[in-house]
């Protein structure tokens, strides 16, 4: 028998075999690495929104997973790398922004709540250094009085970023010309919910970005309340002397009477002539 292998004969593994294939140049360009890339650098633009570095990270494994499987048929392994890294880092960026976010939310609400506590020590510990050196105990309590007229005793501004977009959510005020409220010059005016006994109103609050409290936030020049009339009650604004200042009702007198000055004018009238005619007459005619 002979026993010697026949070269000629086909060997296991000829048929079918994938190395043509491997030896040939790539025939396309991934489209998951591609768009990969294009939403990983897209995502920058929207990187205030949560997760939105999740959809370049998903294509770029995809189409990397793809490309190791189509043995050389397929190219773009650089490209989903770069869309995978981009989304990576827009997601440390959004995911830092939010934390921000949040912190400084959670804050605010019991902070700027001690504006509105009848204390004036407690209010002046959320005022700029030259806010809380003018504020007096007088204008805190004329301040109390004028809330206490619209029914309002107690002011707490939500805590946390939930509790502030339920807020926004649910306030009745039209907020139609805050920007108008105070002059620029005079700080950054921002408008807050609060909860009263008269229910969610907002509250705005007068910061100055210059100077930051222990809290991190920014001191206060003022704070009011926007009642549900449209009108906004000052905390430096409602004081004794504030209702006599030019311009206010009660420094409006009332015009000088015209009749005593028609009285106290002579006024020469048609009357007036037959009168001294008369008087002039001969008394024998």
């Amino acid at each position: 028998m002979n026993t010697q292998p026949d070269h000629n004969q086909a060997r296991f593994g000829d048929f079918g075999s994938d190395a043509p294939a491997a030896q040939a140049s790539p025939e396309r360009l991934s489209l998951m690495a591609l768009f990969s890339t294009i939403t990983g650098g897209l995502t920058f633009v929207g990187c205030c929104i949560p997760g939105v570095g999740i959809l370049p990270v998903l294509l770029g494994i995809g189409g990397f997973i793809g490309i190791s499987r189509s043995r050389g048929a397929v190219r773009g392994k650089g490209l989903a790398v770069v869309g995978v890294a981009l989304g990576f880092i827009s997601l440390l960026i959004s995911s830092a922004l939010w934390i921000g976010i949040s912190s400084g939310a959670a804050r605010f609400g019991p902070v700027y709540s001690q504006a509105f506590d009848p204390d004036p020590d407690v209010v002046r510990a959320v005022l700029t250094s030259s806010a809380a050196a003018d504020l007096t105990d007088e204008q805190v309590e004329a301040f109390q009085t004028a809330l206490a007229s619209e029914g309002i005793t107690t002011v707490t501004i939500p805590n946390g970023l939930k509790g502030l977009v339920a807020g926004y959510r649910a306030a009745s005020n039209d907020m139609q010309g805050l920007e108008q409220l105070r002059d620029p010059s005079e700080g950054t005016i921002f408008p807050l919910p609060a909860d009263t006994e008269a229910g969610t109103i907002m509250v705005v609050v007068l910061m100055d970005p210059n100077q930051a409290l222990g809290s991190g936030l920014p001191g206060l020049v003022d704070a009011g309340l926007w009642t549900s009339s449209g009108r906004v009650i000052w905390l430096f604004g409602t004081t004794p002397s504030a209702t006599n200042t030019p311009g206010s009702d009660a420094d409006q007198s009332p015009p000088p009477d015209q009749t005593d000055t028609e009285e106290d004018t002579p006024h020469d009238t048609p009357h007036d002539t037959p009168a001294d005619d008369s008087s002039a007459e001969d008394p024998d005619s």
